[in-house]
């Protein structure tokens, strides 16, 4: 994946600020949110019909699942989706791929 196919999952079409260190942050967050997409794609969603997802597709219809996050002593204890969305079942499976 190209950082030039997330300008627009990333809603980043044109930049928007007119002061130089404000494009560079805006440069630094759209690469690192680059890098977590891909991470992501790489280490969750290998295997799972959603690999096949651009960044706008991830971002608008994966990463925006509804649900809660149960936090208990500063740890997450508990990530409950929201069962009726078409992606919760793929993902329930899929994230605790990440704590491997």
């Amino acid at each position: 994946m190209e950082i030039r196919n997330d300008k627009q999952g990333l809603l980043l079409a044109h930049r928007r600020k007119r002061a130089w260190p404000a494009q560079e942050i805006l440069v630094l967050l759209n690469d690192l949110a680059h890098n977590f997409i891909t991470a992501f794609r790489r280490m969750v969603l290998t295997d799972t019909p959603l690999a096949e997802f651009g960044p706008y597709r991830l971002i608008q219809e994966v990463f925006n699942i509804p649900g809660e996050v149960v936090i208990r002593d500063e740890r997450l204890v508990e990530l409950r989706l929201l069962e009726t969305h078409p992606y919760a079942r793929i993902m329930a499976e899929a994230l605790p791929r990440l704590w491997r």
